[in-house]
């Protein structure tokens, strides 16, 4: 880039000797000759024409070294451009979480969900919680579905309250919480569980899941006798899997024979409390684990 700099310059600048040496010698020539009377040829306009062609050499000069440094500037953001798709196509790990097989217990999703606590515990505004130590046992926290809800995240609460109300729409559909899930029912039937399982909502519907199109990515859980009513697992972790939700509630509804009522939306997100506040509140119990201090 230097080099193609300089060859300009130079060939510039020997255009403008050139250029100078003509006028010097056209001026020197009329001199001679005596044509540099005020009536004849004046020697001012060859002054002026020399400025002129001077001026006009620096423009030109300018102009090809302005036009160099775009055309580089512009080349060397096209190989920056070229090299960012390459930068971006590097693969990505851990894009979506691994799903824990169905076919394990209930009892051992749980586990699974909640790790033993053996020192302390740390919420957002809340102090540190020294977990006891039972009968030589470590003990662990037993949050309930309401305490999980609770800390869950915004997206998860958004879900749950979309999905409740959109149950809650239909005529004589009413809901009871326990310590583990939240129940909907049909009269005496139960119609829809909804569980927390991570940082996802699992909804348990009275649907047959092999009865369902693909796109739902429905699971069958009928081997487990506490899902044997509600044996079609939905898991909800998005605006995508919530629509889903939503149409198949609609399905179930209409298998029913059960027709929406005049309903209003309400809010059921709670409000985050601290692990001690709920421990306060009875939603979290302090119960020991099967392992043993020390082992």
């Amino acid at each position: 880039m230097k080099k193609n700099h300089r060859k300009i310059v130079l060939i510039a600048i020997l255009t403008l000797v050139i250029v100078l040496s003509m006028s010097f010698t056209a001026i020197a020539f009329a001199e001679a000759t005596g044509n540099t009377a005020p009536q004849e040829t004046p020697t001012w306009y060859l002054w002026v024409l020399l400025a002129i062609l001077i001026i006009l050499n620096i423009v030109i000069i300018l102009l090809l070294l302005l036009g160099k440094k775009d055309k580089n500037d512009s080349a060397a953001a096209t190989e920056q451009s070229a090299e960012e798709p390459e930068n971006a196509e590097q693969p990505v790990e851990t894009v979506e979480e691994t799903e824990t097989p169905e076919e394990t217990t209930e009892e051992t999703s749980e586990a699974t969900a909640e790790q033993p606590v053996v020192a302390d515990e740390t919420e957002d505004d809340d102090l540190p919680i020294v977990l006891p130590i039972i009968d030589g046992r470590r003990s662990t926290l037993d949050r309930s579905f309401t305490a999980r809800l609770s800390q869950s995240d915004n997206d998860v609460k958004t879900a749950y309250s979309a999905i409740k109300n959109e149950l809650l729409s239909y005529k004589k559909i009413r809901s009871r919480t326990s310590w583990k899930f939240e129940a909907f029912y049909k009269g005496r039937n139960k119609c829809v569980i909804l569980q927390l399982r991570g940082k996802k909502l699992n909804m348990y519907i009275a649907l047959n899941a092999t009865e369902l199109a693909p796109k739902y990515h429905a699971k069958d859980v009928s081997d487990k006798a506490r899902y044997s009513s509600v044996p079609t697992l939905i898991k909800v972790s998005g605006s995508r899997s919530l629509l889903y939700a939503k149409q198949l509630i609609k399905l179930m509804m209409n298998n029913m024979g059960v027709e929406q009522g005049k309903y209003t939306i309400a809010n059921y997100k709670p409000k985050y409390k601290s692990t001690k506040a709920l421990l306060d509140e009875g939603l979290i119990k302090i119960k020991a684990s099967n392992g043993r201090f020390g082992s």
